[in-house]
C-alpha cells in the first residue's frame, strides 16, 4: 500500500498535515528524523505509516504505556498489525508476540525502555531484523528535558547492538538545547529536524494576576463551556478547590497520582465519557488520555516550565474548535515552584547527611563493607526529614549517589515473585484434594502461565494480569497468595513497603565522597532558567502565542494569534458584581435565622463588632454600601435570596427530585466498592452455571448497574444490555447489594429532616476524610465556632460520625480525666485544662460524649 492508501484505510484521513508527509518521505529514503511536533499534532502518524510500508516490522520506543495501548488498539482494529511489549506483560505473551514478528504478522512494535535493560530480549529483537527505530517522547533521554528518563540513555546502544543506523526521534517540545542533546545522546549524523505547528487557532491564551484564586475559578467556570481541566501544583491544592467547587454547587472530581489505580481508571473514563465534566487536577492527568471536545483549561497555579504549560494547554480544543485557556497568577506562585525545584536537588552537606545516615543505621563502620539490603524505612525517612531533608530530597540524593556508584537502588522491591514449594506432581494432586476453588484457580493459573520456572526459580508473576484471568481484584488475589505462603504451598515475595539499597564497596567519609555535583548545580540553574521563562510569559506584553512559538525555535516577526488578551486588549480582572455576590451568599449560608440587610452590609463591610468570627466579615470593607445593596437587589430578582421586612435570609427552593445531585470523589468510591460486590456475586453464578464471567454479566454493564443503583425489578431490567435470562441468575443478590448500599442516601434524608445547613454533606465528607478543624473552616468559610456548633448537631444525626482524629491522644486522655472529676460546663474546663484545648473542640467532644452515654 501507499502511504495515502494506509492513512485512509488505517487512520480514516483522505490527505496529510503540513510536514507530515515530508517526515515520512525523510525516513523512508534513510534518513535520521527529529521531528518537533505539538501535542496533538499528528507525530504519531508520521511513524505509523513508514512502519506499517516497510516488508519488516519497527519498533517504537514509548514511555506511556496507556497511550500505548490506545494506538495499538486503534491500528488493530482495521487489521492486527500492532503489538506492545512493557511491564503488563508477561513471558508468554511476549514470546507469542515474538513469534508473531517472526511470522511476519506485526508490522508495528510498542516497547517500554525498561525493556532494553534484558539483553536476551535485545538478542532476541536483533534476530528479527526490525527495519526502523522509532522514539516517541524523545525528550526523556535529555537530563535538560523536562521528563528525563535514564533507561531512554539506552536507547543508543539497543541500536547499535540490532543494527540500526537511522534513528528517528518526535517530541512534542524541545528547546534548543534539548534538540542538540537528543541529537547526541542517539548518536544521530547530520539528522533531518523538522519543528512544524505549535500555534493553535482555537486556542485564547489569558493570563490573570488575581489573589482570589478560587472565586475567580468558581467565577471562570460558571461563565465558560465544559467539559474542562483545572490544573494544580500540588495534590493538597487540587482536593481543596474540588472541595470549595462543590460546595458551590459545582460538581468538579480531583485526580491525583495518590488516588487508587482503580478508581483514576473509573475517573479516566466518565470524564471520557461526559459523565464528568470537570477534573481538578495534578499533572498526573492527561497522559495518554485522547479526549477532543475540552473546552476550559486552567492552570490554578504557575506551571514549571513553558514545556509543561504548552503540553497542558494542547489537551483543550482538540477537536478543532474555540477553547479557553487561562493561567491564574500571583506574586507568590513562582515560590511554589522554588520549593520544588531545591526538593529536587539536594546541596552537597544534604547528599552527605544521607549516606552517612544510610550507613549509620545499618552499623557500618568507616572501611566496612555490607552486602544485604538496607530498607529506607519510617526511621530514616523522619530523621532525615527532622534534619530538614525532604522525601523529594532523599530519592534525589540516592539518585546522585547511585550514579557516583555509591550505593546500587533495587529495582526488584516493588515487584511479587513467587515461587512453588512442591514439584509439579504433589502440586497437582494437592490442587484435586481441596475445596477451594479460588485457590484452586489460582495455582493452576501459575503453573500454566509461569511454567518451569514457576517451580525451579523466583519468579516474577504480574498481578493485574492474574486479577484479569481470574476476574477478581489485585487484593483479592494477593490475600489467595499471602494464605497459600503461610500454608508453605509457595513462597510468595511482595513487593517491600519501603525502597532499599545496597551499599557498593566500603563505607567512606563523608566529605570524602566523589561527586559530579557540578551536573546538579548545572540542572539547579537551568531549571531557574526555564522558571524565569515562565515568568516571563506572565508579564509579556506581546502576543502570548508568539512568545510560546519563538521559545520552541518557530520564528515568525510578524506573527500575531488575534485571540489571546493580549492580542485583544482584554486582559481579565475581578468582576465586583461577582466578588461581592459570592461573599454575602457564603456569609448567609453560616447564619441559620435571618439577619437584618444593614446588619448584612456592616458586617461585609468589616464594621459589625458581633459579626467579626462570621464568615466574609470585612471582605467587601472597599467596596460601598450602594454597590453591596445593589448586589442584594439583584440576587432577589434571581431568587437567591430571600428579602422581608428589611430582612434578608438565602432562598431555600423546595425539594426537587428531578434535581442533579453533585457527584464527588466518595461517589466513585461507593461505586468502585459496589462494582466489586456485584463483580463476586457474578462470581459465584459463573461457578455455579459453568459459564463465563462476561458472559453472565460484561464489566461494562456492571459499571452501569453500579452508576445507575437501580432499586426494583423494573428499573433493572430497563438499563440496556441487562435482560430477564441475567435477571434469573443474578438479578435479586444484585438488588439486594444495591438495598445495602443506599444507607448513604439514608443520611442525606436525615441530614434533611433535621433542617440542618444545606452544606452539611459536605462537612461530613470532609469529617470522614480526617480534614482538620482549621481545614474545614476554610474550606467552608465558616468559623471554627459556628462549624464546631454545627457539628455538634450533626453528631446526634449521625451517631457513628468519627471525631476522635481531631483531638491528640494527651488531650483526650486529659479531658476525660477532668471530666470524671465532674467538670462537665464548657468553661471551667476549657479552665481546667489551662486554656490547652479550645472551646470548639471542646463543644465537640461533649457532644460526641453525650450521644455516647
Amino acid at each position: 500500500m501507499t502511504s495515502n492508501e494506509i492513512l485512509i484505510n488505517f487512520f480514516g484521513y483522505d490527505h496529510f498535515r503540513p510536514g507530515q508527509e515530508e517526515i515520512i518521505n525523510s525516513i523512508l529514503s534513510g534518513e535520521s528524523v527529529l521531528a518537533v511536533l505539538p501535542t496533538g499534532g499528528g507525530k504519531s502518524i508520521c511513524y505509523q505509516v513508514p512502519a506499517l510500508m516497510s516488508n519488516r516490522f519497527s519498533i517504537v520506543i514509548s514511555p506511556l504505556i496507556a497511550l500505548m495501548k490506545d494506538q495499538v488498539d486503534s491500528i488493530n482494529s482495521k487489521k492486527k498489525v500492532a503489538a506492545f511489549i512493557n511491564s503488563t506483560i508477561d513471558f508468554r505473551e511476549t514470546n507469542k508476540i515474538l513469534s508473531e514478528i517472526d511470522l511476519g504478522n506485526i508490522k508495528l512494535l510498542y516497547l517500554s525502555p525498561e525493556k532494553l535493560s534484558n539483553i536476551h530480549f535485545c538478542e532476541s529483537i536483533k534476530n528479527l531484523k526490525p527495519s526502523f527505530l522509532f522514539v516517541d517522547e524523545a525528550h526523556c533521554i535529555s537530563e535538560w528535558g523536562h521528563s528525563f528518563r535514564p533507561n531512554y540513555r539506552k536507547i543508543k546502544s539497543f541500536a547499535d547492538l540490532i543494527g540500526i543506523n537511522s534513528i528517528s526521534a518526535f517530541t512534542a517540545t524541545a528547546t534548543v538545547d534539548v534538540r542538540d542533546d537528543i541529537i547526541n545522546q542517539l548518536g544521530m549524523v547530520n539528522p533531518k529536524i523538522f519543528i512544524k505547528g505549535f500555534e493553535r487557532e482555537n486556542l485564547h491564551l489569558n493570563v490573570i494576576n488575581t489573589k482570589n484564586k478560587k472565586e475567580k475559578v468558581l467565577e471562570l467556570i460558571k461563565h465558560n463551556e465544559l467539559p474542562g481541566i483545572i490544573y494544580t501544583a500540588t495534590r493538597k491544592s487540587s482536593e481543596e478547590i474540588s472541595d470549595y467547587l462543590r460546595l458551590q454547587g459545582i460538581e468538579a472530581i480531583y485526580y491525583h497520582a495518590g488516588v487508587t489505580s482503580e478508581l483514576r481508571r473509573i475517573i479516566q473514563d466518565d470524564f471520557q465519557k461526559n459523565r464528568v465534566k470537570l477534573i481538578v487536577a495534578t499533572n498526573a492527568f492527561g497522559m495518554g488520555i485522547d479526549k477532543s471536545d475540552i473546552k476550559t483549561l486552567i492552570h490554578f497555579q504557575l506551571p514549571a516550565n513553558l514545556e509543561n504549560y504548552y503540553q497542558e494547554i494542547g489537551r483543550a480544543g482538540r477537536d478543532g474548535n474555540e477553547a479557553k485557556i487561562f493561567l491564574l497568577y500571583d506574586d507568590n506562585d513562582h515560590l511554589i515552584q522554588e520549593y520544588f525545584i531545591r526538593n529536587l536537588f539536594p546541596t552537597r552537606e544534604q547528599i552527605e547527611l544521607v549516606y552517612n545516615t544510610l550507613c549509620d543505621y545499618s552499623s557500618i563502620a568507616l572501611g566496612s563493607a555490607l552486602t544485604k539490603e538496607i530498607p529506607i524505612d519510617n526511621n530514616i525517612t523522619s530523621f532525615l526529614e527532622s534534619k530538614g531533608v525532604t522525601k523529594g530530597l532523599l530519592e534525589s540524593s540516592i539518585k546522585i549517589l547511585s550514579d557516583s556508584g555509591y550505593i546500587s537502588p533495587n529495582s526488584d522491591n516493588k515487584k511479587h515473585f513467587v515461587q512453588s514449594l512442591f514439584n509439579p506432581k504433589y502440586l497437582l494432586n494437592y490442587i484435586k484434594n481441596i475445596d477451594d476453588n479460588d485457590v484452586k484457580d489460582l495455582l493452576l493459573i501459575l503453573a500454566r502461565e509461569y511454567g518451569t520456572t514457576f517451580f525451579n526459580s523466583r519468579t516474577y508473576i504480574n498481578i493485574s494480569r492474574l486479577s484479569q484471568l481470574l476476574d477478581e481484584s489485585n487484593e483479592h488475589i494477593v490475600d489467595l497468595l499471602k494464605s497459600l505462603s503461610n500454608l508453605g504451598i509457595i513462597n510468595y515475595q511482595p513487593p517491600s513497603i519501603h525502597n532499599t539499597i545496597r551499599l557498593v564497596g566500603t563505607r567512606i567519609k563523608g566529605e570524602d565522597l566523589k561527586l559530579n555535583y557540578e551536573k546538579t548545580k548545572n540542572l539547579i540553574d537551568y531549571s531557574r532558567i526555564k522558571l524565569d521563562m515562565m515568568m516571563k510569559y506572565v508579564s509579556t506584553n506581546q502576543c502570548r502565542f508568539k512568545f510560546i512559538l519563538e521559545y520552541f525555535g518557530q520564528i515568525d516577526e510578524n506573527y500575531k494569534c488575534g485571540k489571546c488578551d493580549i492580542c485583544t486588549g482584554k486582559q481579565i480582572y475581578s468582576n465586583n458584581t461577582e466578588f461581592i455576590e459570592q461573599h454575602l451568599i457564603e456569609l448567609l449560608k453560616g447564619i441559620v435565622h435571618p439577619i437584618k440587610k444593614i446588619e448584612l452590609i456592616n458586617i461585609l463591610k468589616g464594621k459589625s463588632i458581633e459579626g467579626n468570627n462570621l464568615p466574609g466579615f470585612g471582605s467587601c470593607s472597599h467596596f460601598s454600601k450602594k454597590e453591596i445593596e445593589s448586589v442584594i437587589h439583584k440576587l432577589q430578582k434571581e431568587q437567591k435570596v430571600y428579602v422581608r421586612k428589611n430582612e434578608i435570609k438565602l432562598f431555600i427552593a423546595d425539594d426537587n427530585p428531578s434535581a442533579t445531585r453533585i457527584k464527588s470523589n466518595m461517589d466513585f468510591e461507593v461505586e468502585l466498592q459496589l462494582f466489586n460486590m456485584l463483580r463476586q456475586i457474578r462470581k459465584e453464578a459463573s461457578s455455579k452455571f459453568n459459564q463465563s464471567p462476561q458472559l453472565i454479566c460484561p464489566d461494562e454493564l456492571l459499571q452501569k448497574i453500579a452508576r445507575s443503583k437501580p432499586a426494583t425489578i423494573s428499573e433493572l431490567l430497563a438499563i440496556e444490555g441487562f435482560n430477564q435470562r441475567m435477571y434469573n441468575k443474578i438479578g435479586e443478590e444484585f438488588l439486594e447489594v444495591l438495598k445495602e448500599s443506599r444507607s448513604d442516601s439514608n443520611l442525606k434524608e436525615m441530614i434533611s429532616k433535621k433542617n440542618l445547613p444545606e452544606n452539611s454533606l459536605q462537612v461530613v465528607e470532609l469529617l470522614r476524610k480526617k480534614y482538620s478543624l482549621e481545614d474545614i473552616s476554610k474550606l467552608t468559610k465558616l468559623s471554627e465556632t459556628l462549624l464546631s456548633i454545627q457539628i455538634e448537631s450533626l453528631i446526634s444525626a449521625v451517631p457513628d460520625l468519627d471525631v476522635s482524629y481531631l483531638f491528640n491522644v494527651d488531650d483526650l486522655r486529659e479531658i476525660e480525666k477532668k471530666i470524671s472529676e465532674g467538670i462537665t460546663d464548657l468553661k471551667d474546663l476549657k479552665e481546667a485544662l489551662n486554656n490547652r484545648v479550645n472551646y470548639s473542640l471542646l463543644r465537640i467532644y461533649l457532644a460526641k460524649k453525650k450521644i455516647s452515654q
